[in-house]
C-alpha cells in the first residue's frame, strides 16, 4: 500500500508541475482479496447454495492465470493439450464423448462479433420454437448470464445443482491437489452438463479464445460453424499475424460442415478456405444485410450500425442451416415446407416471420447500448480490439452528434490489449477521461460472481493510462475542440458514479460518457448502477 500511494503521489507531483489537472485515488485490494481467499475453507461443503458455488468456483485457477500459462503453449509447438483435458475432465465428471455428441452444435469462432452473432442466433431459433442452450462469456454481472435456456439465463438454484454436480465428481477423482479445471474450463463443464440433462434442441457455443485449442472445441456433432470477422488480439497465445489467428479460429471446421464467414482479409480467407478443402467442409460468404426481403416493410430493422448488420446476416444463415437439418424438432408447417422447399445450405434472402421476430427481439447489453443516469447519458460498448474501438468511437460521435454536452471517458483495458495504441484512437475525442479498475465497489468478496476478475485489478495500470493521457495532452496541445482535457484514476466504478454526479450538479449540466475498453468495465459498470438502484 506503501508503494502505491508513494508512487501515486510522485505521478500527482510531476503532473501539477506541468500545470494539467488530474486526479489520482488510488487503492490496493489484493489485501482484500487474500483475505477473501482464506474465506474458501469455511465455504466449501457447508451449504449447497448459489453463493457458495460461486465462492469455490472462484477459488479455481483464474482466467488470467490460465492466460499466463497458455502463452508458453498455445503458439506454433502443437504442446497444448487443453483439448485433451477437456475430454479427461468430461468422463471424470460423468460425460462420454458420445453423449457429448448427442449435443447438436451450431459454433462460433471469431474475434469480433462473436457473442452478438450468437446472442441473434438463439434469439431467431426461439422464435422459431426450438429449445435453445446458449454458451458464451464472460459475463457482465452474473456468472448465469453465460448458461441460457431459450435465451434467458438459468437460475441460480438450477446453476449450483450443476455446479455441485460437476465440482464433487472432479474433486472426489483427481489425481493431485492442482488435478482440477480452470475457472472459463469448468464452466464449459457445467454448461454441458446442463444442457444434456435440460434436453435442448441444439446449443449455441462461443469459443472462449482462439479456437483449435479452445477447451469448447471437444464437440464433435458439429455441422454448422461460423467465423466472425477476424483481427489481431491474443497475440502472445494464437500468433502475431493474421495467418496465424485465422488457423486457430478456423481449428473449430468440422468434417462436413458448412462454414458460414464474412468477407475477411486476403490472407484469412486463404486459410479458411484451405481449412474447410482439409475437412471437405462447404464455405459460404453471408450476403449483406440490406440484401434480405422484408415480407412487411414496417418491420424492417433500420437501426443496426454496420456491425450490427453484419452480425445479424450471419445468425439469419446459421439459423437457416441448422433448421434445414433439424426439420424435425420445428412445430410450425409452413416453415417446414419451407425448408424443404428450399432445402439450400444458406438462405435465400426472403425472410420469414419467425427470423423477423427473433431479429426484433435480439437483446445483448454491453454492445452499443445507451442508458440514461440522472444528468448522465451513458454510451457502453466492451470494444476491446483496434478495429472495433475504432467502431465505438465512431458510434459515439454519431449519436452524439447534435449533443452540445461535455464528452467524457471511462476507459480500461485487460490482457495483452494494446492500451497504448487504443488511447492514441481515442484521445483528442473527450474533455474527460476516466479510468477505473473493473470493480463495482472496493468492497471484495470471494462469493461475488466478478472476482475471478479482479485479482491483480487494482489501480496501478489505470494511473499508467492516465500518465500516457497527459502525455498526450502534453505533445499535442490543446485541442480546439477540447482545450481543457483532464484525466482522473478511481478506485472503483461507485467512485466514477459519485464523480460524474458532482459534475453535473457543480456545473448544472448534461454529460455524455463513453464507456468502453474491456466488457469486464462494462460489466462492472452495469453491476455498479444496479446496486445503486437496489
Amino acid at each position: 500500500m506503501l508503494t502505491v500511494l508513494t508512487s501515486t503521489l510522485v505521478f500527482v507531483h510531476r503532473l501539477c508541475m506541468q500545470q494539467h489537472q488530474i486526479m489520482v485515488r488510488s487503492v490496493s485490494i489484493s489485501s482484500k482479496i487474500k483475505n477473501a481467499v482464506s474465506e474458501k475453507q469455511e465455504i466449501i461443503g457447508v451449504v449447497d447454495t448459489y453463493e457458495k458455488a460461486i465462492a469455490t468456483l472462484n477459488s479455481l485457477q483464474s482466467n488470467a492465470t490460465t492466460l499466463a500459462h497458455s502463452i508458453a503453449l498455445r503458439q506454433h509447438n502443437g504442446k497444448c493439450t487443453q483439448v485433451q483435458q477437456t475430454v479427461k475432465y468430461l468422463k471424470r465428471s460423468g460425460i462420454t464423448c458420445n453423449e457429448l455428441d448427442s449435443l447438436s452444435v451450431i459454433h462460433v469462432a471469431g474475434t469480433k462479433g462473436k457473442g452478438s452473432t450468437c446472442a441473434l442466433t438463439d434469439s431467431i431459433l426461439s422464435a422459431a420454437g426450438v429449445r435453445t442452450g446458449f454458451f458464451s462469456s464472460p459475463h457482465l454481472i452474473h456468472v448465469t448470464e453465460r448458461i441460457r435456456i431459450n435465451g434467458s439465463p438459468v437460475s441460480r438454484e438450477l446453476f449450483a445443482k450443476y455446479f455441485w454436480k460437476v465440482y464433487r465428481s472432479l474433486d472426489k477423482t483427481k489425481e493431485h491437489d492442482k488435478d482440477m479445471p480452470a475457472y472459463f474450463h469448468c464452466l464449459t463443464l457445467i454448461a454441458f452438463h446442463l444442457f444434456l440433462a435440460e434436453k435442448v434442441d441444439v446449443v449455441i457455443l462461443e469459443v472462449g479464445i482462439g479456437g483449435e485449442h479452445d477447451c469448447t472445441n471437444v464437440v464433435r456433432n458439429t455441422k454448422t460453424v461460423a467465423i466472425t470477422s477476424l483481427g489481431l488480439e491474443h497475440t502472445s497465445i494464437l500468433g502475431d499475424t493474421l495467418t496465424d489467428i485465422a488457423w486457430q479460429k478456423s481449428g473449430i471446421i468440422k468434417p462436413d460442415s458448412d462454414v458460414f464467414t464474412v468477407t475477411q482479409p486476403d490472407e484469412c480467407m486463404k486459410v479458411i478456405r484451405a481449412r474447410c478443402a482439409e475437412r471437405n467442409a462447404k464455405l459460404h460468404i453471408v450476403p449483406l444485410f440490406k440484401e434480405y426481403n422484408w415480407s412487411d416493410s414496417s418491420k424492417r430493422i433500420n437501426n443496426f450500425n454496420d456491425v450490427q448488420q453484419l452480425n445479424a446476416s450471419m445468425a439469419i444463415q446459421l439459423s437457416w442451416n441448422w433448421l434445414r437439418r433439424n426439420t424435425n424438432v420445428i412445430k410450425n408447417q409452413q416453415l417446414i415446407d419451407l425448408l424443404l422447399e428450399h432445402n439450400a445450405s444458406s438462405l435465400h434472402l426472403n425472410l420469414t416471420n419467425e427470423f423477423v421476430t427473433g431479429l426484433h427481439n435480439f437483446s445483448w447489453p454491453g454492445r452499443f447500448q445507451v442508458l440514461q443516469r440522472k444528468r448522465q447519458r451513458l454510451y457502453i460498448d466492451g470494444a476491446h480490439t483496434i478495429e472495433s474501438l475504432k467502431l465505438c468511437l465512431d458510434w459515439f460521435k454519431l449519436q452524439t452528434r447534435n449533443s452540445p454536452n461535455r464528452k467524457m471517458l471511462l476507459f480500461n483495458v485487460t490482457g495483452d490489449r494494446d492500451a497504448e495504441k487504443m488511447l492514441c484512437i481515442l484521445y483528442g475525442s473527450f474533455d474527460c477521461a476516466m479510468f477505473s479498475p473493473n470493480i463495482p465497489s472496493v468492497a471484495v468478496n470471494i462469493s461475488n460472481d466478478s472476482y475471478s476478475i479482479l485479482q491483480g485489478n487494482n489501480c496501478e495500470k489505470c494511473t499508467i493510462y492516465a500518465n500516457r493521457w497527459t502525455e498526450l495532452m502534453n505533445n499535442n496541445g490543446p485541442s480546439s475542440e477540447r482545450p481543457h482535457s483532464s484525466a482522473h484514476v478511481f478506485n472503483c466504478i461507485a467512485d466514477v458514479l459519485s464523480f460524474l454526479d458532482a459534475e453535473s450538479t457543480e456545473n448544472n449540466e448534461e454529460i455524455d460518457v463513453l464507456i468502453t475498453g474491456s466488457l469486464h468495465l462494462v460489466g462492472a459498470t452495469l453491476s455498479a448502477l444496479s446496486e445503486q438502484v437496489e
